[in-house]
């Protein structure tokens, strides 16, 4: 016989036989090699959207710095003719 833990809501032993505990683990290993596919494959997805996001936050930036910058220099052309 062998005890096994359940961790669900209550700490729970239960008494199984050897096979039914081999079984029983060998779900839990599988469910939980699933899972960890799952869950590389959803941090993938992260990372990629993560990486996407930084370059249009760098693209948007750089465009505002264009902005800033023509404006300057319309400012200036400006202010040069109004000195005329």
């Amino acid at each position: 016989m062998f005890l096994l833990w359940h961790a669900c809501c209550v700490c729970v032993f239960i008494r199984y036989s050897y096979d039914e505990a081999e079984g029983i683990l060998a779900e839990q290993v599988e469910a939980a090699k699933a899972k960890v596919a799952e869950y590389t494959a959803d941090l993938a997805f992260l990372r990629d959207q993560i990486t996407t996001t930084e370059v249009n936050i760098a693209r948007t930036y750089n465009y505002d710095i264009l902005l800033r910058k023509q404006k300057a220099e319309e400012e200036q052309e400006n202010a040069e003719i109004q000195k005329e």
